[in-house]
């Protein structure tokens, strides 16, 4: 397989990344149910290890490729990799986002639950000591701890 081949099959697994990144923060942005999370995670994976391969493919196959690329080439890639960059940078931002959420809301439904099952107070002594609890009930979502 050519340079060049090596190359465009590089620039597709580049594009398809980005695809799958904005789709998927497109369903992190929004609410309600979204479609299956996990597996675009795991196609990303799979993408990122791809372009990896294939990077370290045209490396070993002709070193410093990157600084021989000329004209259209050079364009693609460099176009394609702003692209990348533009879409990691934005699901990064979303990802972090939706991780937020998830910890306030756990921490929320965790404070209620003490609340509710009188587990988070504090016990006075006759001596005059304040002692807080230190156990947690546990916290399970789904049926899940």
């Amino acid at each position: 397989m050519s340079t060049s081949d090596t190359l465009a099959t590089l620039l597709d697994t580049m594009i398809d990344l980005i695809c799958l990144m904005e789709e998927e923060s497109e369903l992190l942005a929004l609410s309600g149910p979204r479609g299956n999370i996990e597996a675009i995670a795991q196609a990303k994976i799979r993408l990122a290890n791809r372009m990896e391969a294939q990077s370290a493919a045209l490396s070993r196959a002709s070193p410093g490729w990157i600084e021989a690329l000329e004209g259209d080439d050079r364009r693609a890639l460099a176009e394609t990799s702003e692209d990348l960059h533009r879409a990691a940078t934005v699901n990064s931002a979303v990802l972090e986002r939706q991780l937020e959420l998830s910890a306030e809301m756990l921490s929320a439904v965790g404070k209620e639950l003490e609340r509710v099952t009188g587990r988070g107070g504090a016990t006075y002594s006759r001596r005059g000591d304040v002692r807080r609890r230190r156990s947690s009930p546990p916290l399970s979502v789904n049926g899940k701890f």
